[in-house]
């Protein structure tokens, strides 16, 4: 799936529209993740600026929080599937999220791609990693079209 396919059906508009709207959701603005569509069809959910917020004591000192981590996943997971179904409402029926290194703060990402289609369902693949490329998790989920 190239950007080309995506968010392009009748629900959705054009891609810029879909991301648009996306990037304006309440939960995507107050955790400061901004989501965004490369030219191969994979989508970044990135936090830019982790605050005070996105962070806590690890016990090898401060790390990006694994709640922050988690919910990252989870957009990354639900945005390919919007996209891929035109900008139709989606949601993450079952995921597994798999937690690897703790990540330092500063900014970090998951990317995520469409790996399986069958009618609505979407099966998608996450890997959250860091500027540096470390991975602090990888996720799949199965996604709906609701």
């Amino acid at each position: 799936m190239t950007a080309a396919d995506l968010a392009t059906g009748p629900e959705g508009g054009t891609l810029d529209a879909v991301l648009g709207r996306l990037n304006a959701l309440d939960v995507l603005v107050h955790s400061g993740i901004r989501v965004t569509a490369g030219p191969d069809g994979a989508v970044v959910a990135r936090v830019a600026d982790p605050g005070p917020e996105h962070v806590e004591q690890g016990a090898a000192g401060a790390v990006i929080n694994v709640v922050m981590i988690m919910g990252l996943a989870d957009c990354a997971l639900a945005v390919p599937a919007i996209l891929a179904a035109g900008g139709a409402r989606c949601a993450t029926l079952e995921s597994a999220i798999k937690l690897a290194e703790p990540l330092s703060p500063g900014p970090f990402e998951g990317r995520g791609r469409v790996v399986g289609r069958q009618g609505d369902l979407f099966t998608v693949e996450v890997t959250v990693v860091d500027d540096q490329g470390r991975i602090g998790a990888t996720a799949t989920g199965l996604v709906a079209r609701i």
